[in-house]
């Protein structure tokens, strides 16, 4: 597994990413992490906002998922909640395609090398963070393709903002096609 391989090794991921996320985000704050994975980011954000702020930590694959959560929990983040949905343009459910050896790799948009596909449910942003009292700060985007769909999901709450957040969203030409 990608991740997990290169976190044992090396002790991070994507660093330029996590040093922006830990240096952007204040105590207090709210971050959004879409496509949380097994929530490397997610703990990178949860310690930068720290208890006073909150987590909220999309990933929409059950085992991610599991994941996520018993990595939030092994460090003591209970200010992070973890959403076990896929986030888009509307809600519903949506056929999450999955990667074979690699859990990162999960997609909504069909791709060759995913043979197996599973439902699961899909919100948006101004559906899932309606309730949220504070802003936004940062939304961290990584959905293998899905990207626009987050923001064309997340409209109203840019609107409702008095700031915009920052996002940070991985991008591949090709998924995006």
């Amino acid at each position: 597994e990608v991740v997990s391989n290169f976190l044992r090794h090396h002790f991070t991921w994507q660093r330029p990413i996590a040093v922006f996320i830990d240096r952007w985000l204040r105590p207090g704050e709210l971050f959004v992490d879409v496509g949380a994975n097994l929530g490397y980011f997610t703990l990178v954000g949860a310690n930068a906002v720290g208890r006073a702020g909150r987590v909220h930590a999309f990933e929409p694959e059950p085992r991610n998922c599991e994941l996520l959560r018993a990595n939030a929990a092994l460090n003591g983040f209970d200010h992070v909640i973890c959403h076990p949905q896929a986030v888009g343009a509307r809600a519903g459910v949506a056929r999450l395609h999955l990667s074979h050896g690699n859990l990162g790799g999960h997609s909504l948009a069909r791709a060759s090398d995913r043979a197996t596909a599973i439902e699961v449910p899909l919100v948006t942003l101004d559906a899932a963070l309606a309730g949220e009292p504070r802003p936004v700060r940062l939304v961290k985007i990584d959905i293998q393709g899905g990207e626009l769909d987050v923001l064309a999901g997340m409209e109203g709450l840019l609107a409702r903002q008095p700031a915009r957040p920052a996002i940070v969203m991985e991008l591949d030409p090709a998924s995006l096609e």
